[in-house]
């Protein structure tokens, strides 16, 4: 999302920039068709680049699929490696509805916290979301 963001500002500068060096210009989209083709393919490619080829699957024992994205990494208040992620199910088709999405912290210590709780819960390693923490936390 931030990336989408950056570019649709730059994208916007740029065309602000040249409209104000071509003073006599009035700022009309007609006039710059071609340059707000460009621009639109750039934010179009820029979310597509950040979209669905970043999550990753794991299958549960009963075949029903998890999807994770990274949002980020981190470390603990104890030092130990922190990945939040968003955690999908049932994750269908190589998409995710956002009313099945959650967010996590794996803390690549055998535990985890859902975003809206203040416990850890541990992570058997046999578990779907032991799974993801290996995954998550480059222990796979």
């Amino acid at each position: 999302m931030e990336l989408v963001l950056v570019l649709a500002c730059a994208g916007f500068l740029a065309f602000y920039v040249l409209a104000r060096m071509l003073r006599s210009i009035v700022f009309s989209f007609a006039r710059y068709p071609a340059f707000m083709l460009i621009i639109g393919a750039l934010i179009i490619w820029a979310a597509y680049a950040h979209g669905a080829e970043r999550w990753q699957t794991v299958e549960a024992a009963n075949g029903g699929v998890y999807g994770f994205s990274e949002m980020s990494r981190g470390r603990d208040y104890s030092g130990h490696l922190s990945v939040e992620i968003v955690l999908c199910y049932p994750f269908e088709h190589g998409s995710c509805s956002p009313l099945n999405e959650t967010g996590v912290v794996l803390i690549c210590k055998d535990h985890y916290q859902m975003f809206d709780e203040a416990v850890a819960h541990y992570a058997p390693p046999k578990s779907v979301i032991g799974r993801i923490e290996a995954l998550a936390c480059g222990r796979s």
